[in-house]
C-alpha cells in the first residue's frame, strides 16, 4: 500500500514535457500545444511547457473513453484498427486477402499468423519437411540456420488454442511471385494506427533500389538501422552482391526482425549463417560496427525517446541521421528517404546545419508523393561522411532534370535552408533584390490566427441567420479584396477551440491572407470581419509605411518570386513573411502606391502601374523583370 501511495504522489507532482505528453496520448507535440491554447489542458509551467503526469493520464483516459469528443477525433488516427493495403501492393491483394479474413474472423494472434505463413513459405521452397505443423520437433530441416530461427520463434509464441484456424492459415498462405511477401502480409495485418504511431510505411521498390545503387560499387558492409522485414537488406544483397555476413539490420519491432532474418536466409539459398539482424533501438543502443553504406526509409515524425545531448534534433529521422553518420566509415555513404520539409522548414534547421558542416551532400532527389496514405512530398538525401570542400557541388534531381548547386551556398541561407530550386543565377538575382535598403515585418507586426471552431459543421453556417455575421475562409481571400461571404457564424468565443483576442478581428484596418496556398494572397479589410483559421490576420507596423503599401508589396510579382524561390511551400508561414524585404522609399513613391491601391480597392485596374513602381523601388530593369515573369 505504501508503494501505491508513493506512486500516486509522484504522479501528482511529476512534471513531463510537451514532447512526452504527446507520446503518452499518441498525438503530435503541435496538437498538444493547440489543446493548451484552447484550454483543454492545464499546464504546470509555460517555459518550457510542461504538465503534471496526473493531468496527462487523466486527459488520455477521457479521450479514450470518448468523454472529450472534440479531442477524440484527433487522437483516433493513432488508435485506428482499420486494415489498409498499401496501393503499391494492390496487384497482390488476392494473395493475402484470405489470410486477412481468417485472421479477423477468428481474432488470431498476429505473430502466430506470420509464423505459420513463414513456415508455409520455407516448406514450399523445399527447406523443410513437415507432417504435423504443431509438432515442430519432428520437422526435417535442410539447414540448421533456418531450424534455429523457427525453433526460437516457436518457443516465444502463445498456446495455439485455435489450431483449426492456424491450419487454414498454413494451407492458404501463398507468396506468389512477390519477393516482399512478408512485408506485404505484415503491413496488411497491421492496423493503420500501428503504422502511424511508428511513422512506418511501405517503401516502393524503385526507391529502395536507387538508394542502394547510390552507394557505388565499393560497398563491402551495409546496414539498414530500421530494417522492418528486410526490403533494403534483400535489395542490397541482390544489387551489391554482398556476403551475408556483411549485411546488417536493426529494428525495434521483434516480429519484423524475425521475418527479416528468415527473408535473408531464404535469399542466400544453401548457405548456413546466422543473419546480423537484431532487435534493438538503433537510436539508443550501442552499435560497435562501422559500415560503408547506410540506407533506409526512417520513421518520420514518430515520437521516440530523445538521444541525450541531441535534444535539438527532436524529429526521429534527424536522430537517425546523426546516429547513422556515427557508424559510417570516413568517406562512407548515407541514403535516406525523408519528407521534403527537411529542406527548408525552420524546425529542421539544426539537422541541416549538422549535415552542412559534417558531410558532403552528393545528391538530393525530389520524389514527390510516393507513399500510400501520406500526403507529403518526399526526397532522397545522399550524403558522404566527410566534410564538404569549398567547391563541393550537389546534384539536384527532379524527374529527368539534373542541376548542380554549390553546397557552400546553403551555409549562408537563413536557417541553413536547402534552397534546391535556386540556380546560381537565381542566387545572384536574389542578392540583388535583398541588397536594396529595406526593413522587414520581424518585430514590426501583430499576427493572429483565424477562428478554430473545433466543429465547423456545427458552428459554420451557409446562410445568414439572426445573430450571425460573415465569416471569411481562405477561399474567400482574393488579391486586395475579400469576396462576398459564403459562410456565417454566431461569434461566441467560449464555444470554440481556439480564438484570437477579439480586437484583432475588430481592428479598423487589417490584412487577411490565405494560409493554405503556394502563392501570397493578401486582402485589405476595414470592416472588422471574422476569419476562419484558413484565413489569418496580419497588422503591419512598419515605420513610416502605410498598411496599403505593405499590401501592395505582399501581392507583388517580386514577392511572389521570392516566395517561390526561398520558401516553396503550400502554407504561408509567419516566419517566411518576416523575411521579406520592404524597400525604404521616399514620400512621393509611398503616397503614389497608396493612391493606386485605393483605386484597385475601388475596382479600377491599376495593377500594371503598381507593379512598375514596385519594380523601380528594387532597381529592377526590363531584363530583371523578364526573369521574374519567366517563373
Amino acid at each position: 500500500m505504501a508503494i501505491t501511495k508513493n506512486k500516486l504522489l509522484r504522479d501528482e507532482i511529476e512534471n513531463i514535457s510537451a514532447h512526452n505528453a504527446a507520446r503518452i496520448i499518441g498525438v503530435s507535440t503541435a496538437t498538444i500545444r493547440n489543446w493548451v491554447k484552447a484550454g483543454d489542458i492545464s499546464v504546470s509551467a509555460t517555459k518550457p511547457l510542461s504538465f503534471t503526469k496526473k493531468e496527462i493520464l487523466a486527459l488520455k483516459e477521457n479521450i479514450n473513453s470518448g468523454k472529450i469528443l472534440r479531442l477524440t477525433t484527433r487522437a483516433n488516427k493513432s488508435q485506428s484498427k482499420e486494415f489498409l493495403i498499401p496501393a503499391e501492393y494492390a496487384a497482390n491483394f488476392d494473395i493475402i486477402k484470405p489470410v486477412i479474413e481468417i485472421y479477423k474472423t477468428h481474432n488470431l494472434d498476429i505473430e502466430a499468423v506470420l509464423f505459420f505463413a513463414a513456415l508455409r513459405l520455407v516448406h514450399r521452397q523445399g527447406e523443410v519437411k513437415i507432417e504435423n505443423i504443431f509438432a515442430i520437433d519432428s520437422f526435417v530441416w535442410k539447414r540448421a540456420s533456418l531450424k534455429n530461427e523457427f525453433l526460437k520463434w516457436h518457443s516465444a509464441l502463445k498456446d495455439f488454442e485455435k489450431k483449426k484456424a492456424y491450419c487454414e492459415i498454413y494451407e492458404i498462405a501463398d507468396s506468389g511471385d512477390n519477393e516482399d511477401f512478408f512485408g506485404l502480409l505484415y503491413q496488411s495485418l497491421s492496423s493503420v494506427g500501428a503504422k502511424f504511431s511508428k511513422g512506418a510505411y511501405y517503401t516502393p521498390a524503385d526507391i529502395v533500389e536507387a538508394s542502394i545503387k547510390s552507394g557505388g560499387s565499393h560497398v563491402i558492409r551495409f546496414v539498414d538501422p530500421c530494417c522492418g522485414t528486410g526490403k533494403y537488406l534483400l535489395t542490397a544483397a541482390k544489387i551489391l552482391r554482398l556476403k551475408p555476413e556483411n549485411i546488417y539490420g536493426f529494428d525495434s519491432d521483434h516480429i519484423a526482425v524475425k521475418l527479416a532474418r528468415i527473408n535473408l536466409l531464404l535469399f542466400y539459398k544453401g548457405k548456413g549463417f546466422s543473419p546480423h539482424i537484431y532487435c534493438l533501438n538503433s537510436l539508443t543502443d550501442t552499435i560497435a560496427e562501422t559500415f560503408d553504406l547506410v540506407a533506409t526509409n526512417p520513421p518520420w515524425g514518430a515520437i521516440d525517446s530523445r538521444l541525450q545531448g541531441n535534444e535539438k534534433y527532436f524529429e526521429t529521422f534527424s536522430q537517425f541521421i546523426i546516429k547513422s553518420l556515427s557508424i559510417l566509415k570516413g568517406g562512407g555513404r548515407l541514403s535516406f528517404i525523408l519528407p521534403e520539409s527537411i529542406l527548408k522548414t525552420k524546425i529542421h534547421s539544426a539537422i541541416r546545419e549538422h549535415i552542412l558542416r559534417k558531410t558532403q551532400i552528393s545528391r538530393i532527389v525530389k520524389l514527390g508523393r510516393r507513399f500510400s496514405g501520406v500526403f507529403t512530398d518526399c526526397i532522397r538525401l545522399d550524403l558522404i561522411n566527410e566534410p564538404a570542400k569549398q567547391n563541393t557541388k550537389i546534384a539536384i534531381e527532379e524527374g529527368n532534370t539534373i542541376t548542380t548547386i554549390s553546397q557552400s551556398r546553403f551555409l549562408a541561407n537563413p536557417n541553413y535552408a536547402f534552397t534546391t530550386n535556386i540556380s546560381d543565377a537565381d542566387e545572384a538575382f536574389l542578392k540583388k533584390i535583398f541588397s536594396v535598403k529595406h526593413t522587414t515585418l520581424k518585430g514590426h507586426a501583430d499576427w493572429a490566427l483565424g477562428v478554430v471552431t473545433g466543429n465547423n459543421k456545427k458552428y459554420v453556417l451557409s446562410k445568414k441567420l439572426a445573430g450571425t455575421e460573415p465569416l471569411y475562409k481562405g477561399s474567400d481571400v482574393h488579391k486586395y479584396t475579400l469576396c462576398e461571404p459564403k459562410s456565417f457564424i454566431k461569434f461566441e468565443p467560449s464555444d470554440f477551440q481556439q480564438v484570437a483576442p477579439a480586437h484583432y478581428y475588430r481592428a479598423k484596418e487589417k490584412l487577411v491572407y490565405k494560409f493554405i496556398s503556394n502563392r501570397l494572397t493578401f486582402a485589405y479589410d476595414n470592416g472588422q470581419a471574422l476569419t476562419l483559421n484558413s484565413a489569418n490576420i496580419l497588422m503591419p507596423k512598419l515605420p513610416d509605411m502605410h498598411i496599403k503599401v505593405v499590401l501592395a508589396y505582399l501581392n507583388s510579382d517580386v514577392f511572389q518570386y521570392i516566395s517561390r524561390k526561398l520558401f516553396s511551400t503550400h502554407k504561408v508561414l509567419r516566419g517566411n513573411l518576416e523575411m521579406l524585404p520592404f524597400p525604404v522609399i521616399d514620400n512621393a513613391t509611398h503616397d503614389k502606391i497608396v493612391r493606386l491601391v485605393d483605386n484597385i480597392l475601388a475596382g479600377k485596374d491599376e495593377h500594371g502601374a503598381l507593379e512598375e513602381i514596385i519594380f523601380s523601388t528594387f532597381h529592377l530593369n526590363k531584363k530583371d523583370q523578364a526573369i521574374i515573369f519567366a517563373e
